[in-house]
């Protein structure tokens, strides 16, 4: 990676801990204990790797908080969770976006996150939890259920 390619990926991560830290806050006790991943299974030792696990992680991400988005009530508690989560889910689509555009340069969006058809043509794809912790699940050291979202 280029140098300037290497402190973008830094700011990446600082955002990621960021969110994590601003999660923990507000939920409170409610928040999980550090949750734990191992990488080992991805290729982490070359560009293409790296653009290749950074695309799925940002757009899973992405799509995991478009259906988010969607569960608010408005009621004021809602509408300021529903406001942090919209500015968050801005950052992660224009992270998904340079990382989509490092790996083919122009590309911004594939086809293969952009709703194609019917009322949500145009939009970015939506994931239940259920669809983003699947595959996900190999990378978590820990069980994940998304019992309480069914």
């Amino acid at each position: 990676m280029s140098a300037a390619e290497q402190e973008t990926f830094t700011d990446l991560r600082d955002h990621e801990l960021i969110y994590t830290e601003a999660y923990k806050y507000i939920l409170g006790s409610n928040a999980i204990p550090t949750l734990m991943f191992s990488f080992t299974t991805l290729t982490l030792t070359t560009r293409t790797g790296v653009l290749a696990a950074a695309k799925q992680f940002e757009d899973l991400t992405v799509a995991a908080y478009n259906d988010a988005v969607a569960r608010f009530t408005l009621d004021t508690t809602g509408a300021e969770y529903l406001l942090f989560t919209g500015k968050i889910a801005s950052v992660k689509a224009r992270h998904a976006a340079y990382v989509r555009d490092l790996e083919t340069p122009g590309s911004f969006a594939g086809a293969d996150i952009i709703v194609g058809s019917g009322d949500l043509a145009g939009l970015g794809a939506t994931l239940t939890p259920s669809a983003v912790v699947t595959p996900l699940a190999p990378y978590f050291t820990v069980a994940v259920s998304t019992d309480i979202f069914a």
